[in-house]
């Protein structure tokens, strides 16, 4: 392949989000502003998403 253990990107983002180097050159390269990514994990009381919280956002937060 071309070298990327993207395995090991892959984990390190969904553990570390934007923390992750990985993660953020990735979608740099992308070309994503991750200067401007607000997580939307605060506007849950407990932090947690079911499938039907995600259902209805998806809409909501794909513009």
């Amino acid at each position: 392949m071309d070298g990327i253990d993207y395995r090991r990107n892959v984990e390190a983002a969904i553990r570390d989000g934007l923390a992750s180097d990985a993660a953020r050159t990735y979608l740099v390269r992308m070309g994503f502003d991750v200067g401007t990514y607000e997580p939307l994990t605060g506007a849950f009381d407990d932090g947690a998403l079911t499938p039907e919280d995600a259902r209805q956002g998806r809409p909501i937060h794909a513009d």
